[in-house]
């Protein structure tokens, strides 16, 4: 399986490569526009767009236009079993 090449800044770029975007990972908790890398879990790094990303609006990095998140995987659905 191939693996993408990801970016890992020591800091929040100012801009972007045409094609690429900003990502942070799912630790949104207590997210402040200067949260640095590797603070309490959280991680950014600089990708290509994918299905397995979405725009975020938390606030982190507001001198960008955009960034994005990794999506949350869904919790299995579970049911209770028929009587």
């Amino acid at each position: 399986m191939d693996y993408p090449i990801r970016d890992y800044p020591a800091e929040i770029p100012d801009k972007l490569r045409k094609g690429k975007v900003l990502v942070h990972n799912d630790v949104t908790k207590g997210i402040t526009p200067d949260r640095k890398q590797a603070t309490r879990g959280f991680r950014f790094w600089i990708d290509d767009p994918s299905e397995r990303l979405q725009e975020c609006g938390c606030g982190w990095a507001p001198h960008l236009p955009k960034h994005y998140r990794v999506k949350r995987a869904k919790a299995p659905a579970h049911r209770k079993p028929r009587p």
